[in-house]
């Protein structure tokens, strides 16, 4: 989707809240039972910022 945050055409990446995204991970691993698949590219993203 061109979210690669140095150029200056496409799309800006969103910095998601870290706490969200924690609790959000962590219920997922309570709640799940069996074997699930993660698109670690767009959690990873979710996670970037220049501050981290």
């Amino acid at each position: 989707q061109g979210t690669f945050r140095h150029i200056e055409e496409g799309k800006k990446p969103v910095i998601h809240n870290f706490d969200t995204i924690k609790s959000r991970i962590i219920s997922a691993f309570e709640t799940h039972r069996t074997p699930q698949i993660w698109n670690t590219g767009e959690l990873a993203d979710s996670l970037m910022g220049e501050h981290l």
